[in-house]
């Protein structure tokens, strides 16, 4: 048994000691062109992404809400800062997609389905091995979810409250709406984010609708922007 785990343990060291040898001693290709990542590569390494995120970004909401002001500061700072990258309203597909490696996502066509914390955590801190840099240091935390709501303005169904306000079902009974109220904990470091529905409404009945409307090709809202109930 002894000779068969030390077999086991110089087999191990073998082939990881080769394998770094042959990395290190300049074997694999590094150009970013004409080669891309194959669909292994690709599904690894965003769920390993998409997890360490998950776990690590800040749990709250879009702090700005969305007003003109806000939506223009975050075009602006988008417009300047990621456009030649990530596409613009005058040029949707970039030159510059297809010469990173993994190519860039192009937010003009696609926009993400993450929550604004999650992307915000990945702008500001960026990704090892992209060509996704970490804006810390360069964009405030404001001007970094600015962008993120000038991206989701179009979401009918979330209305954010003033900083220190906190939603009732009293606001929401008897419609679609997710009604949300966040209050900054500077003695704790942190944020604590209440969320307002109606179960009835915005449950599976809401979902049903919603998803009905979306898959038909009619507007999101139809039959169910419902004025709130009183009690």
């Amino acid at each position: 048994m002894r000779g068969f785990l030390l077999g086991i343990i110089v087999t191990l060291v073998v082939v990881f000691g080769g394998g770094y040898l042959w990395v290190s001693g300049g074997h694999v290709d590094s150009r970013a062109l004409p080669n891309g990542p194959s669909q292994f590569e690709r599904r690894t390494a965003n769920h390993a992404m998409d997890e360490w995120v998950d776990a690590h970004a800040p749990k709250q909401d879009n702090p700005f809400k969305p007003t003109m002001d806000n939506i223009m500061d975050g075009s602006m700072v988008y417009d300047k800062n990621c456009a030649l990258c990530h596409g613009s309203l005058k040029q949707p597909i970039s030159q510059m997609r297809t010469k990173f490696y993994p190519p860039v996502p192009q937010l003009m066509n696609f926009t993400p389905d993450d929550p604004d914390a999650n992307l915000f955590y990945v702008t500001k801190y960026g990704i090892k091995l992209s060509g996704m840099p970490g804006w810390d240091g360069t964009l405030t935390d404001d001007d970094i979810y600015k962008v993120y709501r000038a991206f989701y303005r179009d979401q009918p169904f979330v209305r954010l409250q003033p900083p220190g306000t906190w939603p009732s079902t009293q606001q929401v009974r008897g419609s679609n709406y997710c009604d949300l109220g966040f209050k900054v904990d500077q003695e704790r470091g942190r944020v604590i984010v209440i969320s307002a529905i109606d179960n009835i409404t915005r449950g599976a009945a809401g979902q049903a609708v919603h998803n009905f409307n979306l898959m038909m090709g009619f507007p999101e809202t139809q039959g169910l922007d419902l004025v709130p109930l009183a009690p």
